[in-house]
């Protein structure tokens, strides 16, 4: 199991401010089973200091790699004001939050992010970029690597209603756009699936693909995404 340890770089007394305390510089690493740091919530104030739920400003959390002995900062996600539940070890907010990567990034409006399952929530205006490839949506959900390594901070991200995919940043995609319910990331398979129904737009063209999901191979395996594999057949393409 995870081990929890809270730290408090400033005296616990803190800074009393009607009745709530004010600690400065708050820090709570994790660790794995073998003892390696491998995350850790900063926050330049914690409002209600000790308490099961202060208030967190200016807060980020910093991913390290576990594979070497002395951790090298990876990932970083940022928020500017969130509730630290001490209790469920997880953190809220209604604001904006980032999540920055080698191999990825997120961004959102709303969420909760659960220290211990290492997962991210978005609740509105997301925006994921993963290989190229870019799907923003009004809602997502990530997974994250319980032991950080530098290839793939970003198991699996899904990406959920009114998404729309576009990959100027990827030469294996040949086609403008795409529109869909879902999307998924997977980095196992290095594949982002956009699920059925799919309209996609190339050349100025609309192509309906309902009833066929749309595969996509954003890893080394692939070096182009087969036309086949978001298109159905040259009769669908014609459809306007």
């Amino acid at each position: 199991m995870i081990r929890h340890l809270l730290a408090l770089t400033a005296a616990l007394g803190g800074t009393v401010f009607a009745a709530e305390v004010v600690v400065q510089g708050m820090i709570v690493p994790q660790f794995d089973q073998a003892g390696r740091m491998v995350r850790r919530l900063n926050a330049e104030s914690a409002v209600g200091g000790l308490t099961e739920k202060p208030r967190l400003k200016n807060a980020f959390v910093e991913f390290f790699s576990a594979a070497d002995a002395s951790p090298e900062r990876i990932a970083t996600l940022d928020f500017q004001d969130g509730v630290y539940d001490r209790a469920r070890q997880t953190v809220t907010g209604a604001g904006h939050v980032v999540l920055r990567s080698r191999k990825g990034d997120v961004a959102g409006d709303g969420f909760e992010y659960d220290l211990v399952r290492n997962r991210l929530v978005l609740k509105s205006s997301v925006g994921i970029d993963v290989e190229g490839v870019h799907a923003a949506g009004n809602e997502a959900e990530v997974f994250l690597s319980q032991t950080s390594n530098q290839e793939a901070l970003i198991t699996k991200a899904v990406v959920r209603s009114g998404v729309v995919v576009t990959g100027s940043g990827n030469p294996k995609i040949d086609f403008d756009r795409a529109a869909t319910e879902s999307a998924t990331y997977t980095a196992a398979n290095e594949t982002v699936v956009l699920a059925s129904p799919v309209d996609v737009w190339k050349d100025g063209k609309r192509i309906s693909t309902a009833g066929s999901e749309i595969k996509i191979y954003v890893g080394r395996a692939r070096t182009a995404a087969p036309a086949s594999e978001y298109k159905t057949s040259s009769s669908v393409e014609k459809a306007h």
